[in-house]
């Protein structure tokens, strides 16, 4: 057994991309269907791991996010799986917020998910508007250019917007989808694939 997989199953970092490559490889995608415990389960027994639960929850988030449009469609749903993709635990029954480095950080790995989504990524009117709203509470008027399609409410600031701010959260967009293709190729190579 190759011990790069182990490596990251190990790693409670480990991206949601990453858990979900080394699940298909595994058992295909058949294991999208499997109860979230048994997926679990298998994979702790199989690489002699213990995962925690923000691993075995990232890892639904992604399997969610490329076998259905619930993320895109429900903002509840958009930003329980965004706060997992970035590895922050999420209590499902109350509405936390995210932050919005977290928001364009979670929307790099989010879109390396829906690659050769046939159909695109179509965020609905609710999504973009939370997004908008987000966005707007870090301070800008305009949507961001990693996130054109956010809704953002009306502001009648005369302040403008902070240009380092948009760039900012350009830069961790950036970084972190680097970051992601980096280990997915690592990953892949090491599979194999």
């Amino acid at each position: 057994m190759d011990t790069l997989p182990l490596t990251y199953l190990r790693q409670e970092a480990t991206p949601a991309i990453v858990l979900l490559i080394i699940a298909i490889n595994r058992y295909g995608v058949e294991c999208f269907e499997w109860e979230p415990e048994i997926l679990r389960k298998e994979l702790e027994d199989d690489y002699n791991v213990q995962l925690n639960d923000l691993q075995s929850d990232r890892l639904q988030a992604a399997i969610l996010a490329i076998s259905t449009d619930m993320i895109e469609q429900d903002w509840k749903a958009f930003e329980t799986a965004f706060n997992l993709l970035v590895g922050q635990s999420e209590d499902f029954s109350t509405v936390a917020g995210i932050e919005a480095e977290y928001l364009v950080m979670g929307l790099a790995e989010f879109e390396l998910l829906k690659l050769g989504d046939e159909d695109g990524i179509q965020y609905s009117d609710d999504v973009a508007a939370y997004a908008g709203l987000v966005f707007s509470e870090y301070g800008l008027v305009n949507a961001p250019d990693v996130a054109p399609w956010a809704i953002m409410p009306l502001n009648k600031s005369e302040l403008g917007e902070s240009q380092e701010k948009r760039e900012a959260l350009r830069e961790l967009y950036l970084a972190r989808r680097a970051y992601l293709i980096e280990l997915v190729e690592k990953l892949k190579q090491a599979l194999g694939n």
